[in-house]
């Protein structure tokens, strides 16, 4: 960890170092509307690939998916834009987007289309802005929004809705658990389908946690905030500096 962390900071010195003797070419290829299609928004949420080595690219009103050569556009809601995406150890793709949510799935040509599951939710449960954050583990996909957090049960095949007491600001999955900020609250972990404080979770009251990174064999987190820099977190010791 402590390398990726000297790697990232040095990044931006080296592109921004003056390069003498040569022009530096990095394999970087880019793609505008203009590839994939004036129809489309120049203009991208998230991205990932697949087992395949397929890219997906979210959009409005659905998904761009690249194989190398073809671009194809995946609808899955009419006016909105596709902001999270995740790839489950199962192989499936999870989306989230502006007021729906749900996954992909092969048709009878061998093609991907959305399926959703936010329409499983009671009347009650559908209001909710855009879902930033998606994360997918062995048996649970996480689909936060500032509103609510959403968690679909791959075996009972069902939807739990979690309600803040504030608002939700970001959420990360490390080793299966999720944490979650919580605006005015502070750091919390979902246990046995209730959130509950961490310890000393309550330094993050009013500060905003940007990355969550496993950091040594021990169980320890790096925390990464904006304002004040890097925290470890020890589920034993606390919050430290």
């Amino acid at each position: 960890m402590r390398i990726i962390l000297s790697v990232l900071l040095l990044f931006p010195v080296l592109l921004s170092a003056p390069v003498r003797g040569q022009n530096l070419k990095l394999p970087i290829s880019n793609y505008t509307n203009k590839a994939y299609g004036r129809d489309h928004e120049p203009t991208n949420y998230c991205i990932l690939t697949d087992h395949r080595n397929l890219v997906y690219a979210g959009n409005a009103n659905g998904i761009m998916e690249y194989d190398g050569s073809e671009w194809r556009f995946i609808p899955v809601r009419q006016g909105a834009y596709v902001t999270s995406m995740n790839l489950s150890p199962h192989g499936v793709i999870f989306v989230g987007s502006q007021q729906a949510f749900g996954f992909l799935v092969t048709d009878q040509t061998g093609s991907l289309i959305y399926r959703s599951l936010s329409n499983l939710l009671p009347e009650e449960d559908r209001f909710f802005s855009t879902i930033w954050s998606v994360h997918t583990t062995n048996n649970r996909v996480f689909f936060q929004a500032e509103e609510c957090l959403y968690v679909y049960r791959y075996q009972e095949m069902d939807v739990q809705t979690i309600y803040p007491e504030t608002s939700f600001h970001t959420s990360f999955t490390i080793d299966s658990l999720l944490y979650i900020r919580e605006r005015g609250r502070g750091l919390m972990v979902l246990r046995e389908g209730s959130l509950v404080p961490v310890t000393g979770g309550s330094a993050f009251t009013d500060l905003g946690i940007f990355g969550m990174f496993p950091y040594d064999g021990e169980g320890r987190i790096l925390i990464v905030t904006q304002e004040k820099g890097l925290y470890l977190y020890d589920a034993n010791k606390g919050i430290e500096r």
